[in-house]
């Protein structure tokens, strides 16, 4: 959202923009703004936008009493390893109805135990299958020695298994959190230069 006192700066950008002889929406395109946007804002300099304003909830929140039950079924032995889109029909099966997916995954995500799993459960590719947990505790350079040691045991006793190198475990030293994203701002830069 943008605040009123930047609204006013790119309105006069846009303005001096145009003034010097550019195109309104050349200008509004340029800096990512739709030119309808610009109109509406031009329209209402002295209204404040009413999002800002909102005190009261949404009418489709859920009360305290629904978080709790959506939290206590995806917290359960039986759907706690399930995602919203198997457990609402799931539910639905059963002929009970709670809350959409979408509205499940937000109470999920919150669960005490969605987080256990993550971090002491789940094994991550991005570092070789270890657990944050494992990584956080330093254990995973050991671990992934290990896998290697039992690779090459099980390659030594039975060698025709094998067509070609096994594999390997390497350690990871750096790691992020969005990998695509980071690779696609590497590539573009030297995409335009090429270009």
């Amino acid at each position: 959202m943008i605040i009123p006192e930047q609204r006013q700066s790119i309105m006069m950008w846009i303005t001096e923009s145009t003034q010097a002889g550019a195109r309104q929406q050349q200008a509004c395109l340029l800096i990512g703004l739709s030119t309808r946007t610009l109109q509406r804002w031009q329209k209402a300099i002295e209204q404040v936008d009413g999002r800002t304003r909102r005190t009261a909830p949404p009418p489709h929140k859920l009360s305290p009493c629904e978080r709790a039950k959506l939290l206590e079924i995806t917290s359960s032995a039986k759907f706690a390893h399930l995602p919203p889109s198997q457990i609402v029909p799931m539910l639905a099966d059963e002929g009970l109805y709670f809350a959409s997916e979408s509205t499940f995954k937000t109470p999920a995500h919150g669960s005490e135990h969605v987080v256990h799993w993550y971090n002491q459960e789940h094994r991550h590719s991005a570092i070789e299958f270890v657990t944050p947990a494992q990584r956080h505790a330093g254990l995973d350079k050991a671990l992934l020695a290990q896998r290697n040691t039992v690779y090459e045991k099980a390659r030594a006793a039975n060698p025709t298994r094998w067509a070609g190198q096994i594999r390997q475990w390497p350690y990871v030293k750096e790691v992020h959190l969005n990998p695509q994203k980071s690779r696609e701002k590497k590539v573009k830069p030297d995409a335009k230069k090429a270009a």
